[in-house]
Formats: structure tokens, C-alpha cells, sequence
């Protein structure tokens, strides 16, 4: 606040480089998370780190939050335009990389 700016704070204190990589190796975007229909189980037993689905992950680690559902009972979503946007730079960064990638090749 001394610098009477508004930053990414939450999202830049995180770990994004494990979230892109992550989202990388399972060729993950950021519109699938969107308004994601999960059931009340979902709540109650997301997943342990070594097995949990990506929505599982997110969810756990604060990526995404739940929301009154839209088709089933509860849905998970982004928890503010934030980690949306951040969530979306990430995807954008690895989708550039990657395609600089195959041009050096």
C-alpha cells in the first residue's frame, strides 16, 4: 500500500511455475474450469496429491472455488477476475513457448 498500487499479490506470492508446468504436461486450459459441474461428494473428497483429478488440484490449492452450480448441484470456478487473468497468462506464456519451441527446432 505504500506504493499506492494494486498488484497480483496472491497469484504472484504463489507457485506458478508448478501450475504451468503442470498445466502443460496435461495440456490443461484455462475455459475448462470455467463453471465446472461438480457434485456435493466433490466437496468432501477432492483427491489426495497423488491422485486427485486437476479440479482437485486447483480446488485444493485455492485456483478455484465453488459456486452454486449451474447444471448439478455445485460448480467450480475461478474465485475472482485475478487468478482468472493470471490463470490466463500462464496458458498464454506456455502456448508461446511452446510454439517458439518448435520453431528453434
Amino acid at each position: 500500500m505504500d506504493d499506492k498500487e494494486f498488484d497480483n499479490y496472491w497469484f504472484e506470492t504463489g507457485s506458478t511455475k508448478f501450475i504451468a508446468d503442470y498445466m502443460k504436461s496435461r495440456k490443461l486450459t484455462v475455459e475448462e474450469f470455467r463453471n465446472f459441474p461438480v457434485s456435493n461428494n466433490f466437496v468432501e473428497n477432492p483427491g489426495d496429491m497423488d491422485t486427485t483429478t486437476p479440479e482437485g488440484l486447483f480446488y485444493q490449492s485455492g485456483y478455484l472455488t465453488l459456486r452454486p452450480g449451474v447444471i448439478n448441484d455445485l460448480s467450480l470456478d475461478y474465485p475472482n477476475t485475478e487468478v482468472l487473468n493470471a490463470m490466463s497468462e500462464l496458458f498464454t506464456q506456455n502456448l508461446f513457448q511452446n510454439k517458439s519451441n518448435l520453431r528453434r527446432r
